[in-house]
């Protein structure tokens, strides 16, 4: 294993940590905070929803908008490094990280992750990345339709030659939770009918592609990726597909699945551990060079996805 890489898959449901080269992560944490019944100690995970007196998500999506309690979420990490992985925070100044946030977050979060990680952790080097694109490289495919199914959302991201179509993105309010939720009422009610519950709708998907140039669309209805952790679901994945190939009989519709739950974690301890170096490299941040700046957005032209058909790409949602 790469024990000096640390991958952080951080997903509104949970988070996944681990050191990269590993199978998988060592911990998978619900992204869940509370404090205790009988004090003002400050607990998380499983751990809160069994013994706090109102757990709270640490990330939530309202309407549109993805909020996150920002006090309290590093403190949360601070947990992570320390009772998880063990790590004193003096430690972590030899190592990176590289740090999966979930797909369309606006550009003020990015700044708001490097910024806090070197203040707090004084770790040496990091890389913020969006899950869709970690996807859209482990399937070793440059155009592709990205579905990742969160656990509150589903978004949709186009992308051509390795570049995100914005205005083609999509996204429903269908996802995890509804699977679980229909998981437990088909047990209680078993004549509830299927209708949508049990995966975000193929129509999500096709209005997606029908934004995007005529030239490209083949490619998309044949490059459809899967990425989240209810996309590894297998229910999900055989309803959506029948629903597509129903939809777009006329189409060569292919979808690439998850090998598991864990696959944006594993792709990413890929990328970190160049397992994927004939189609990209990471190239970090330094917290020298984050100090190094004046202006807080010109630090997030040097750390990206260095591809040699795409040159680099900064910022990579």
């Amino acid at each position: 294993m790469s024990k000096k890489i640390i991958i952080i898959d951080l997903g509104t449901y949970s988070v996944k940590v681990g050191i990269a080269g590993a199978a998988k992560p060592q911990y998978n944490i619900r992204t869940i905070m509370g404090y205790s019944k009988n004090s003002e100690h400050l607990l998380y995970g499983n751990e809160a929803l069994k013994k706090s007196q109102e757990p709270l998500p640490l990330i939530d999506y309202k309407w549109d908008i993805m909020e996150i309690r920002w006090s309290k979420i590093f403190e949360f990490f601070r947990f992570i490094f320390e009772e998880k992985l063990r790590f004193s925070i003096s430690e972590l100044k030899n190592y990176s990280i590289v740090f999966l946030i979930g797909p369309l977050q606006p550009r003020s979060h990015f700044l708001k992750y490097y910024e806090s990680f070197f203040s707090k952790f004084k770790i040496a080097k990091m890389l913020v990345l969006s899950a869709t694109r970690i996807a859209l490289l482990a399937s070793r495919k440059t155009t592709g339709i990205v579905v990742d199914i969160g656990y509150k959302s589903t978004r949709v991201v186009p992308f051509y030659e390795g570049f995100r179509l914005p205005h083609a993105f999509n996204h429903q309010d269908l996802a995890g939770k509804d699977i679980d939720d229909y998981d437990e009422n088909i047990l209680e009610y078993p004549t509830i009918p299927e209708k949508d519950y049990l995966a975000p709708t193929s129509e999500l998907i096709l209005k997606a592609i029908e934004r995007c140039d005529e030239s490209i669309k083949d490619e998309l209805y044949s490059n459809i990726i899967l990425s989240g952790w209810w996309s590894a679901d297998k229910k999900v994945v055989t309803l959506l597909k029948e629903s597509l190939e129903k939809e777009r009989s006329d189409k060569d519709i292919n979808v690439v699945i998850p090998s598991s739950h864990y696959y944006n974690w594993f792709s990413a301890s890929l990328l970190a551990t160049k397992k994927l170096k004939k189609i990209a490299k990471i190239r970090y941040l330094s917290k020298k060079k984050y100090y190094a700046k004046k202006e807080l957005d010109t630090y997030l032209t040097l750390a990206g996805i260095k591809t040699k058909k795409w040159g680099l790409i900064s910022y990579p949602l």
